[in-house]
């Protein structure tokens, strides 16, 4: 047991270190882009950031959680073999649906435009969307890839290379783009990062396992990713209904221009949640390789990290209901902070709640139960559709 809390000791610092960096840079990033490209662009950005969020989530028919835990116990049993019959499954997926978002992009872009009601050069927003595709593909790829640093709890790289290109997104954004206050800026600077990013975490992880898998297919292999993986499909569904469904009513009703007023608090309790959630990430592959020992690991410290992650969401979600407001002010300006601090209000309040359930999702997760996690995110999502109307 001593040796399973030290490697928890160390994938957290890790984790930490790596959520906390993405958390600070994301939120000064999203408040000088509406300071310098002003709402009605930034906007725009928010809206096509909304659809490469929702292909994300129909990507990879959640066979990476899947992966992930036969890959964590295939290595812990030396079973190479497995992993690259895993690892083609999940490639060709990802590469497939990388393709298929990069031509709704690309082939799509003017109805997107229009749908948007973006108001500005209508041929620079089409090449937004055409870049934010092929980066969209280059995504998907690398994804594949973080499945591995993910299963063999290689945290410490990905802390390397999500802090490294985060860093290197703040900076390049905020250099370039208060020089060249243009979507395209933003376009150009997400598509080379995301090629980056693609061929140093590919050649990190082919150096880690000493091979690369290339696309190919297994349909038992697929079946039985697909038994485990169909549930988290669903609770990633579900985050289009409640999570992204508001963003796409408001920009079809109001335009894109209204969506940082509400995006922008959004996104902090996101920032957050996403911080809780990384901070608690290396649970799912550490618990997964425990095997049949997992239940007796569970009931020594699944209730101690439940009130770890508790207190931490407590503490940090009060305070953004307190200091929200001035930080709103500071970032943007305070006719912005007076539109958009009720939202934050309540995007506290359910990032409060979500925190909560961030543990017994991982747990669950390890323990092979999907099916329970999802059942709980639809019975939390519907219960925040009432919220919708006050927005």
């Amino acid at each position: 047991m001593s040796d399973l809390l030290a490697k928890a000791v160390n994938n957290s610092k890790w984790t930490a270190i790596g959520s906390l960096m993405t958390a600070i840079l994301g939120f000064l990033f999203a408040g000088l882009t509406i300071r310098w490209l002003g709402e009605a662009e930034a906007g725009f950005a928010i809206a096509i950031a909304t659809i490469v969020g929702i292909n994300n989530t129909f990507s990879g028919l959640g066979l990476g959680a899947a992966a992930t835990r036969l890959i964590s116990r295939a290595h812990e049993e030396k079973n190479y073999q497995e992993i690259q019959t895993i690892a083609g499954v999940c490639f060709t997926t990802s590469l497939a649906f990388g393709l298929f978002g990069f031509c709704i992009f690309a082939f799509g872009s003017a109805w997107i435009v229009q749908w948007s009601k973006y108001e500005g050069n209508a041929d620079i927003g089409r090449w937004y969307c055409i870049l934010l595709g092929l980066a969209f593909l280059l995504q998907q790829i690398t994804g594949y890839f973080n499945i591995f640093l993910t299963s063999l709890q290689r945290f410490d790289w990905q802390t390397k290379l999500n802090t490294t290109f985060m860093l290197a997104n703040g900076i390049l954004g905020i250099t370039f783009l208060k020089a060249f206050p243009n979507i395209l800026t933003l376009g150009i600077i997400s598509l080379t990062l995301s090629l980056l990013n693609c061929l140093c975490t590919g050649f990190i992880v082919t150096k880690i396992l000493g091979f690369l898998t290339l696309p190919s297919w297994d349909q038992a292999m697929f079946i039985e990713l697909w038994s485990f993986g169909k549930w988290v499909y669903m609770t990633q569904i579900k985050v289009i209904f409640f999570d992204g469904v508001d963003k796409i009513f408001l920009t079809s009703v109001f335009g894109s221009s209204s969506l940082p007023f509400y995006t922008f608090a959004q996104r902090i309790y996101l920032t957050v949640h996403q911080m809780l959630v990384g901070q608690s990430s290396y649970l799912f592959p550490m618990l997964s390789a425990q095997g049949d020992k997992l239940e007796v690991v569970a009931e020594q410290i699944e209730e101690r990290l439940r009130w770890f992650i508790g207190l931490i969401a407590g503490f940090v979600y009060s305070g953004l209901i307190i200091a929200g407001p001035a930080l709103l002010t500071i970032m943007v300006n305070a006719g912005f902070s007076s539109k958009a601090s009720f939202q934050l209000f309540i995007f506290c309040w359910v990032g409060y709640i979500h925190g909560n359930a961030i543990v017994p999702f991982f747990f669950g997760l390890s323990k092979g139960d999907a099916k329970g996690n999802w059942i709980f995110h639809m019975i939390i999502g519907l219960g925040y559709l009432p919220f919708f109307a006050i927005f």
